[in-house]
């Protein structure tokens, strides 16, 4: 492996103590099954130095904590030795931009080259290379990459641009104001990708149904042999029953057990749930959302009981009401505001006077949510009725993400609306690009779909590797068919099982879609209520 390889850029997480703590994410190939991500994960944990270590077989790449900048040969050694190949991960540009130098004049650098002040030229239908101001000319970017919403903004001079937006209008000159991988959207990329790492607990059952799924295949795998090698000795048996060329009965027996291990590798089982949070984390950026919680944030989002609303820069803009006219159910609003004032903006959003807690000094809001989290409710079930158990609710806070921070981490579900470029630093589950409310109910919608298919891929997985089971292990062997015993042969038997695989990873894959039942379709203004 060359040294350039070698170079990562690594984030500094604690400054305080010594030694200092380093997160990197590598790419990790070889992994095929869940098992592979258990091997990876106790050959890190296993050193001294590692804080944590959190391994996507989707992915195929592990984050990792860990403390000294020069133990990263040491982590990619462990990997190595523990049977795959790991290696940092390696993000380069190799595009060139037209740049003005000291005697005023356009020429083309490489991007990798601009620095923090330099000014560059973007013509129509470009794209910055890198987050800065406009310094002359206007026009329309898309920025649909960034915040989902395909409608081009506006932009002047002194307004920022992004990279990964695209001019649609004249040619425009930016002073580049941000470093390479400190844009907003190397911020995003990066969030995204450590909210697909995080594991939702029905992932954690996954694994604990596929650490005990191994052996118990395995003991089945043995006793097929043993019976069907037991009755075959025995002369219980018809002589035709034994099909095989060579060998005789305990090779025929041995067939039978070899298509009972193959069938049954529980890769399905352990794809089941990541495929459809992976999926589900893509699909969530692609209407500017970030799911910085990942897997586990979409499961509890997509249980919400109560959605609790800083009331300025949220529900309020410069003072006048963002929200006035909807069919939306908002459930309560915090404000510093007096009751007066809380409640005539309530009145204006539909928020009942009884939800509205007025007076709320920014870090006392935390207090009220942590009094909203001790209350109990009635789960609504899936046929629309209440349950008549009772639980603890799950709560998520909206806020603005500048003075709810505290809010923001102790609600269950953190929803930051207005950080604007400062995702990657947000305490919030989820981060809002544009401040659209609508963005909320795509937000849930997503997350319900998410964790349906979730669900769905776990139960079919399951269901066919049990199904799969006694069929492999020859229960249907006395039926004749076209003259023919029926059997599942070991190189059927390993058909059955990509297939397996397949079917999950398709059905994770068909969220992006717009198909009716098995895709995603965002519900459009008019069937919300809400007026354009």
């Amino acid at each position: 492996m060359g040294e350039e390889m070698r170079e990562m850029s690594a984030v500094v997480v604690d400054q305080t103590s010594a030694p200092k703590v380093f997160e990197a994410t590598l790419a990790v190939d070889g992994m095929t099954r869940s098992s592979c991500v258990g091997a990876v994960t106790e050959a890190l944990e296993h050193l001294p130095w590692i804080q944590s270590v959190t391994v996507n077989l989707v992915a195929n790449n592990a984050a990792v904590l860990f403390e000294g900048r020069s133990h990263l040969d040491d982590i990619i050694s462990a990997i190595s030795n523990a049977g795959y190949d790991g290696a940092p991960n390696d993000l380069t540009q190799d595009t060139t931009v037209p740049a003005k130098d000291l005697r005023r004049t356009v020429c083309s650098v490489s991007v990798d080259m601009l620095e923090s002040g330099d000014v560059v030229k973007v013509v129509q239908g470009g794209s910055p290379p890198w987050d800065g101001i406009i310094l002359g000319g206007s026009g329309e970017l898309i920025e649909t990459s960034l915040t989902g919403d395909p409608k081009p903004v506006m932009k002047h001079v002194g307004d920022s641009v992004y990279c990964g937006t695209v001019n649609k209008g004249g040619p425009i000159t930016i002073r580049v104001t941000g470093a390479p991988e400190s844009s907003l959207l190397d911020q995003i990329i990066k969030v995204v990708r450590e909210g697909q790492a995080r594991r939702a607990p029905i992932e954690r059952v996954a694994d604990a149904i596929t650490g005990s799924f191994v052996p118990a295949v395995i003991l089945i795998a043995m006793v097929t042999w043993l019976t069907w090698l037991g009755l075959g000795l025995t002369g219980k048996l018809p002589a035709d029953y034994n099909d095989a060329a060579v060998g005789g009965w305990p090779l025929w027996s041995l067939e039978f057990a070899i298509a009972v291990l193959v069938v049954a590798c529980p890769c399905g089982i352990g794809l089941a749930a990541p495929t459809a949070f992976f999926v589900g984390g893509g699909l969530a950026a692609k209407y500017g959302i970030l799911a910085k919680g990942g897997g586990e944030a979409f499961q509890e989002a997509s249980r919400l009981d109560i959605m609790v609303f800083d009331k300025t820069g949220t529900l309020t803009g410069g003072g006048e009401p963002k929200v006035t006219d909807h069919r939306i159910s908002v459930n309560a609003t915090a404000s510093g505001d007096n009751v007066k004032t809380a409640q005539a903006v309530g009145a204006m959003a539909g928020i009942p006077a009884d939800h509205i807690i007025a007076g709320v000094l920014p870090e006392q809001k935390a207090d009220k949510i942590k009094y909203l989290q001790k209350s109990q409710v009635k789960p609504v079930s899936r046929l629309g009725f209440r349950t008549s158990s009772y639980r603890r609710p799950i709560v998520a806070m909206v806020g603005d993400g500048i003075n709810d921070t505290r809010a923001l981490a102790v609600a269950d579900i953190g929803i930051d609306i207005g950080s604007g470029s400062d995702v990657a630093v947000s305490a919030a589950e989820f981060v809002l690009l544009n401040s659209k409310l609508l963005t909320l109910l795509t937000l849930l919608t997503v997350s319900r779909a998410v964790c349906r298919r979730a669900k769905l891929n776990f139960a079919w997985a399951l269901v066919y590797n049990v199904a799969a089971l006694p069929i492999a292990a020859g229960v249907l062997y006395p039926i004749k068919t076209g003259g023919n015993y029926t059997r599942l042969d070991p190189v059927w038997a390993a058909l059955a099982m990509v297939l397996s695989s397949l079917s999950v990873i398709t059905s994770s894959l068909l969220l992006r879609s717009r198909l009716p039942l098995v895709g995603f379709r965002s519900r459009p203004m008019e069937d919300l209520g809400v007026k354009k």
